[in-house]
C-alpha cells in the first residue's frame, strides 16, 4: 500500500492530475465525489474532504480510523508559503537528523520552510487531521509581517476557540447532517476554523510564554533531553540552562512540560530512578554503589527516592525479580 513510510510531496504540479486524485493515490481510496475519498483498506477507514479550487487556498481534512501503526511524511509545497497542520498527535520534527515528536490535540502548527514532518498514526486511533496550504495573498498583510519573524515553525497548543471548534465537529454533531449536506457543512467548518487560526497568530508576540512555541525552543527542549538521558548524574539547572539556551525560565518550563509531560526537574528525576531500577533488578552491584554512580546524597537519600517513586525499598525491588 503507498501510504505507509510514504512521502506525500504537495506540490503535484509536475502531473496533470488534480490533487484530490494524486491525493487519493497516495491514501489508497476512491474519490466519491468532487470533494471526496472514501477509503476502506488494511491500513485506514474513513473519509478525506478536499477543497483546491481558489487560487490561495487549499484544505483537507481527515476523518479516520486506523488499523495499523504507519507514518507519513508531509512537506510543505513550493506553490504555497505555509502548510498549517491542526489536531495531530505524534507529530514528528526534524533537526539535524534527530527527531522531536509534537502532540497538538487541540492546536496547530505553521510550516513556513521545506522541511518534512511525520505523522505518526497509531493502531486504534480515530484521527481528525486538518491541514492548510496558504499563499502570502490569502493571508492579512500584519500576520504575513508576524510570520516573517519565525524562522522554520511556530506550534500553538490551542486555546478556547480550537476546542469550541472540535466540539462542533465531534462525530455526533456530524451524524446529524444529512449527506447531502455534509460536505457543504464540512466546507463551512474548515473556513470558521482557519478564521480562529489566523485569529489566534494575530496574537502572537516574540514575548508570549504560554501558548506560541518555536522552532529554537523545541530543538532547545530537545536538546536538554538528550543532555539528562546522556547523563543521569548531572542534575540540570534550569536557570543555566535558559541563559545557555537564550529562554527565560517560565517559557522553557512550558515548552519541556508540554513536549515531555514533566518539567525539566521532574524528568530527571524519573529517567534517573527509572534507571536506578534497572541497576538494582539487572546487576549485583550494592545499592551503596549504585546511590554513589547516580550522585545522591547518601545511602538514605537513596533509599527515601526509591521507596518515595517505587512505593518499594530497594531491596524488596531486587526480591521481586529474583
Amino acid at each position: 500500500m503507498p501510504i505507509i513510510d510514504s512521502h506525500i510531496d504537495l506540490n503535484n504540479g509536475k502531473n496533470n492530475d488534480s490533487y484530490i486524485n494524486y491525493l487519493a493515490k497516495k491514501i489508497d481510496g476512491k474519490v466519491s465525489t468532487p470533494y471526496r475519498i472514501d477509503i476502506n483498506n488494511e491500513y485506514l477507514e474513513g473519509r478525506t474532504y478536499v477543497y483546491d479550487d481558489a487560487n490561495n487556498f487549499k484544505a483537507t481534512a481527515h476523518f479516520h480510523q486506523h488499523f495499523k501503526d504507519f507514518t507519513i511524511d508531509l512537506q510543505k509545497s513550493e506553490d504555497y508559503d505555509y502548510l498549517i497542520t491542526c489536531f495531530s498527535n505524534h507529530v514528528g520534527i526534524f533537526n539535524e537528523g534527530n527527531e522531536t515528536i509534537i502532540n497538538i490535540p487541540k492546536g496547530f502548527f505553521v510550516l513556513k520552510k521545506n522541511e518534512v514532518i511525520r505523522l505518526h498514526e497509531k493502531q486504534g486511533d480515530y484521527k481528525m487531521n486538518i491541514a492548510f496550504h496558504l499563499k502570502k495573498e490569502d493571508l492579512r498583510d500584519d500576520l504575513v509581517q508576524k510570520l516573517d519573524t519565525i524562522d522554520s515553525f511556530i506550534y500553538h497548543t490551542g486555546n478556547n476557540l480550537t476546542t469550541e471548534f472540535l466540539r462542533s465537529v465531534s462525530i455526533g454533531i456530524i451524524n446529524y447532517i444529512l449527506p447531502e449536506y455534509k460536505e457543504e457543512w464540512i466546507r463551512m467548518r474548515l473556513n470558521t476554523l482557519l478564521l480562529m487560526v489566523k485569529n489566534t497568530l494575530h496574537e502572537y508576540t516574540p514575548n508570549d510564554n504560554k501558548s506560541f512555541f518555536l522552532d529554537y525552543e523545541i530543538n532547545a527542549a530537545h536538546t536538554i533531553k538528550e543532555r539528562i538521558l546522556n547523563d543521569l548524574r548531572q542534575k540540570p539547572s534550569l536557570k543555566k540552562l535558559a541563559t545557555e539556551f537564550g529562554i527565560n525560565t517560565n517559557k522553557l518550563t512550558s515548552v519541556y512540560k508540554n513536549l515531555y509531560g514533566l518539567t525539566i526537574y521532574k524528568y530527571y528525576t524519573e529517567q534517573r530512578l527509572l534507571k536506578v531500577k534497572e541497576e538494582i533488578i539487572t546487576t549485583n552491584k550494592s545499592f551503596t554503589e549504585i546511590a554513589y554512580e547516580f550522585n545522591f546524597t547518601d545511602i538514605n537519600h537513596f533509599s527515601k527516592s526509591v521507596i518515595e517513586y517505587f512505593k518499594l525499598k530497594p531491596s524488596d525491588l531486587r526480591k521481586m525479580q529474583k
